[in-house]
């Protein structure tokens, strides 16, 4: 009788706190359905300023997703976004659920809710990898990345606000490829900075949030006469650092220069650097002294970066080349004691193509695979931020940071504070991670200096992981 009494008192309790809660917020727009991976939007009213929750009730009363704590809302309408994914980015499991808001006011608590149904996921574009840039007469690839299989649209939006299909195909689960040339009824798109959309519609019709990525379409570039090369100095090589000026090494070999056979030879010679630590750098004189710091002309890293020896002078001081953060060729003098020859690893390297933007990883002498990168995009008011040209030893991980309100992981120091690392996010208040800004851009510059990398895995299994 005692536990009877229990239970109906505690359903009074119940009865009364409900009771206490003011009926005067409502939901003004909440979806029915929702299918996790397919952001919808919620919106409500409520009478005062206050501190708005927002969760996902269960069926047994249970609190099963929190969607919003300590939102600050306005009197009258507000809006919120929500994809159906919990803080771990994992969806809710489908079911039947009430959408329960509750406000807290300077005088009073408020109340709404909504009947919400969850469904299976919604299908989902999942990455997009594609070129930044598009010169008329070229051909432009796009890898889309399906949850499910479907149909994948991919469609460009015009000066005139409108959407235009580039390309519509049933697809399987898994990366799809496209190509396009630029065209629309066989008539170029005016050059421009165009977003290019891809959704993907599942085999009941639904369809879920679109990706977007930029894209540049540019005229094809007037050639310009190539100058008279100056010829090099013979330079003086009487060091135990330097040969005789080999007809290939990284310093001769010619830009767009592209040999599998030579471009390894080249990547596994001895690599000159000068010792300390990899934040470490050196001041390069122009003068074999350091008496006054007016003679010193630029920087170069220490432990990472590799120079050209050019000679050694008769006082400890050595004639080399290397590229400041500037990415301006310097020559100039350094202490010879310092320098020292690193063999690199045998097994692996890495170009990273500033043109294409592209990285490529060789193994044992062989391209094995490529993806798309973003490198520094410098501007009038930080000529700093591109990624300097150079050959370099890879340094130590340096893991996760924050970069001006994005987190970059992965990161691996190659150049001082310049790193590869995996393309940057930004974190909504539900934990959930954003990773669409910034790896729309991979394909073109977009960087403070360092190397940002897919966070995907190619066919071959390259990723920065």
């Amino acid at each position: 009788m005692k536990h009877r009494f229990l239970t109906v008192l505690t359903a009074l309790l119940l009865l009364c706190i409900f009771s206490a809660l003011a009926e005067d917020a409502a939901f003004t727009n909440a979806p029915d359905l929702m299918r996790p991976g397919k952001t919808e939007r919620i919106s409500f009213i409520v009478p005062e300023d206050g501190s708005a929750q927002l969760d996902l009730i269960d069926e047994n009363g249970s609190q099963a997703v929190l969607i919003r704590e300590s939102m600050t809302a306005y009197q009258g309408e507000n809006h919120l976004s929500w994809n159906g994914e919990k803080a771990d980015n994992l969806p809710v499991q489908p079911g039947t659920y009430t959408l329960r808001l509750v406000l807290t006011g300077s005088t009073n608590t408020y109340q709404a809710l909504h009947t919400l149904t969850v469904g299976e996921p919604a299908p989902q574009v999942t990455h997009i990898q594609a070129p930044g840039v598009l010169v008329a007469g070229d051909t432009w690839n796009m890898m889309v990345d399906c949850s499910v299989p479907g149909t994948l649209e991919v469609r460009i939006r015009l000066a005139d606000g409108e959407w235009y299909t580039l390309h519509e195909a049933s697809v399987q689960s898994g990366t799809a490829t496209l190509s396009w040339d630029g065209k629309l009824d066989n008539v170029w798109v005016p050059s421009g900075d165009y977003s290019v959309q891809a959704r993907l519609t599942d085999e009941s019709g639904f369809t879920g949030t679109p990706q977007q990525i930029s894209l540049i379409l540019s005229d094809m570039p007037t050639p310009t006469p190539v100058p008279t090369a100056t010829p090099r100095p013979t330079p003086y090589l009487p060091s135990q650092h330097t040969t005789q000026e080999e007809e290939n090494n990284y310093w001769t070999l010619p830009i767009g220069e592209w040999n599998e056979e030579k471009i390894w030879e080249i990547m596994m010679q001895p690599i000159t650097v000068l010792e300390g630590e990899q934040k470490e750098t050196f001041k390069i004189r122009s003068t074999p002294n350091d008496d006054s710091r007016e003679n010193i002309i630029g920087e170069i890293t220490c432990a990472s970066q590799g120079v050209h020896v050019l000679g050694e002078s008769e006082n400890g001081w050595t004639l080399v080349e290397g590229l400041d953060y500037y990415d301006r060729v310097i020559q100039g003098y350094v202490k010879t004691r310092l320098l020292k020859t690193v063999k690199p690893n045998p097994k692996y390297g890495i170009i990273i193509d500033k043109l294409t933007q592209r990285l490529y990883m060789f193994i044992d002498g062989k391209v094995w695979a490529s993806c798309a990168v973003s490198t520094g995009l410098a501007n009038e008011k930080q000529p700093y931020n591109e990624t300097a040209t150079g050959e370099y030893l890879v340094g130590s991980w340096v893991g996760g940071f924050d970069s001006e309100g994005m987190y970059c992981e992965m990161g691996i120091r190659f150049n001082g504070g310049d790193l590869l690392h995996m393309v940057p996010y930004t974190t909504y208040a539900d934990g959930t991670k954003d990773y669409a800004k910034f790896g729309s851009l991979l394909g073109r510059k977009a960087s403070h200096g360092c190397v940002r990398v897919t966070r995907y895995a190619t066919d071959e299994g390259l990723s920065i992981s």
